[in-house]
């Protein structure tokens, strides 16, 4: 009874999922159903059963033995050409091939083995409230089996259209009802299905109760494999989203459920992905997933950045992968968005006790009394508007002075020094008058000279006995 229901089932499916390379490739590693009947949807229930306690992992930061690939005979193909005999399982949501681990901390740039990580994280499943990790496999030789079996035939056909996988082993590992380390109360689910021929590999990462709040750690997530072809990091990876994936879409259009193929015999092997890109394989073919500046179906073109005009104040070069701004003076930052404060600078570029006003790609330099020119280091002359009215103009850096005619005073040599105040230069009571620059005096009878100091009688009496 159960293979004729699975033979309507297989019936439906081929009816719905003969989807064309180009579809498959628009829509990554699993076809995305935009509809699907109830039927169809209800039948492919992703939840494995999740094993015994007899092969379950209960401490902190364990990883369990080493689990056989079937009965040893052959490896289960990851990336290309490269086979694992034995697979290992960590209670912090790895699955990693041909040698143990149990890291606690996701790595942003993993270069360990190949492995799976379904949810890498500082999980405490310690056995009881605190949950376990369950692992069991199951084999196309074993009668008791075909039920797991058919239904993960059932699983890559509907996912990959490949109608001619015929399941030889398949692993479940079922994180159940663990909790991440901080979590009070909080527990979470998750069970990754993987399903081999012993020619190509598919994983199923599915997030059965994972709807937790992320404010109550510090702990990150990664979801991701990494296989010798390609390393492949699920958009959700170290995001708030991780923390609720049971709420989230997966690539198989059904939420909470990712599907990801981790070997087969495609063109990846001839790595035709150019300029740094990653090769995703793909049933029907391949799909590139190239780095930054580059696309095309093998990453061939370059992408010329310069078109969409990035610089904001300069110059934009295109580089293979990449670009690069010449800024314009003033400006600086990756896309010369940021104004330069010259005011700020270490060499000031006003002079001479200049004033520095920052402007937009600019400055402008407002200068003390004296100065002149851009950067204020410019002396004026000012002997050149002859400011020193009966005196001689001396310039000097930023200034100048005035050497004053006798009898003139002043900064500017314009005030006449009155000789006849304090000073009385007249003698013999002659009176002072004074003149611009100097003074005379009016004598009194019987002296002259310039000061009055001659007496008019002895100048005659004088001449006389000289004669």
């Amino acid at each position: 009874m159960f293979f004729l229901y699975c033979s309507m089932i297989l019936g439906v499916l081929k009816s719905c999922i003969c989807v064309s390379d180009t579809e498959r490739y628009m829509y990554g590693q699993s076809k995305m159903h935009k509809s699907q009947s109830s039927f169809v949807r209800d039948s492919l229930q992703y939840t494995y059963p999740r094993g015994s306690l007899a092969h379950s992992l209960a401490a902190d930061d364990q990883s369990s033995p080493a689990i056989l690939v079937g009965d040893g005979s052959h490896g289960i193909p990851i990336g290309y050409n490269k086979t694992y005999r034995n697979v290992y399982v960590s209670s912090n949501g790895q699955i990693v091939f041909g040698q143990e681990s149990h890291s606690l901390h996701p790595e942003r740039i993993y270069k360990g083995p190949d492995m799976l990580a379904p949810y890498w994280t500082d999980l405490y499943p310690t056995g009881g409230d605190n949950g376990y990790v369950f692992y069991t496999t199951y084999s196309a030789d074993n009668p008791l089996d075909h039920v797991v079996i058919s239904k993960a035939n059932f699983a890559v056909l509907y996912n990959s259209g490949n109608s001619g996988f015929s399941a030889k082993w398949v692993l479940v590992v079922t994180w159940w009802n663990t909790r991440i380390v901080d979590f009070i109360e909080d527990r979470i689910t998750i069970q990754c299905v993987v399903m081999t021929d012993f020619i190509t590999t598919y994983t199923i990462y599915n997030y059965m109760d994972v709807d937790v709040d992320p404010s109550q750690t510090s702990r990150q997530v990664a979801i991701e494999y990494k296989t010798n072809l390609a390393s492949f990091r699920n958009e959700n990876s170290f995001k708030a989203n991780a923390f609720n994936l049971t709420k989230v879409r997966g690539n198989t259009g059904e939420y909470g459920i990712w599907f990801y193929t981790l070997a087969d015999d495609n063109d990846c092997k001839w790595k035709l992905c150019q300029n740094g890109g990653s090769c995703i394989e793909k049933y029907g073919g391949y799909q590139c997933s190239c780095y930054p500046g580059f696309t095309g179906i093998n990453c061939e073109n370059d992408i010329n950045e310069c078109l969409d005009s990035p610089c904001s104040n300069g110059t934009c070069e295109n580089n293979p992968g990449s670009y690069i701004c010449g800024c314009d003076l003033g400006f600086t930052g990756e896309l010369c968005d940021q104004d330069i404060n010259e005011c700020n600078s270490t060499i000031i570029p006003c002079k001479n006790g200049a004033s520095c006003f920052n402007d937009i790609g600019s400055f402008n330099c407002t200068c003390a009394p004296g100065w002149n020119g851009t950067f204020c280091d410019q002396d004026i002359n000012e002997c050149e508007e002859e400011p020193c009215l009966y005196g001689t103009c001396v310039n000097t850096a930023g200034s100048y002075y005035c050497n004053c005619r006798a009898g003139i005073g002043g900064q500017l040599c314009d005030e006449d020094v009155n000789e006849c105040v304090n000073a009385h230069p007249c003698e013999n009571n002659g009176t002072c008058v004074n003149t611009l620059g100097t003074f005379k005096c009016t004598c009194t009878l019987g002296y002259v000279g310039l000061t009055c100091s001659y007496e008019n009688n002895k100048i005659v009496a004088d001449t006389i006995s000289l004669s």
